[in-house]
């Protein structure tokens, strides 16, 4: 059997399928992340119920990393 590449994200079966954070990188259960979509007008917008149409951006839940997102640009680059 061949070993799943290090970089592909794996479905826990505990935790469920697993996120990757656009500024850490680190691949963390839906529960512990933050989903940001693109909206009309290209605004980003936070969605907290995780029922937005369009292609997610996951965004550890952890304080200070919104800001350094944005800093970044890390969600212009996932986009």
């Amino acid at each position: 059997m061949q070993q799943p590449a290090e970089d592909q994200i794996e479905d826990d079966p505990e935790t469920g399928p697993l996120r990757r954070c656009v500024v850490t990188r680190e691949s963390l259960p839906k529960e512990a992340m933050l989903r940001f979509v693109v909206g009309p007008g290209q605004v980003l917008v936070p969605d907290l119920a995780g029922r937005l149409p369009g292609r997610g951006m996951w965004l550890k839940a952890e304080a200070g990393l919104l800001a350094l997102a944005l800093k970044k640009g890390a969600f212009h680059r996932a986009a």
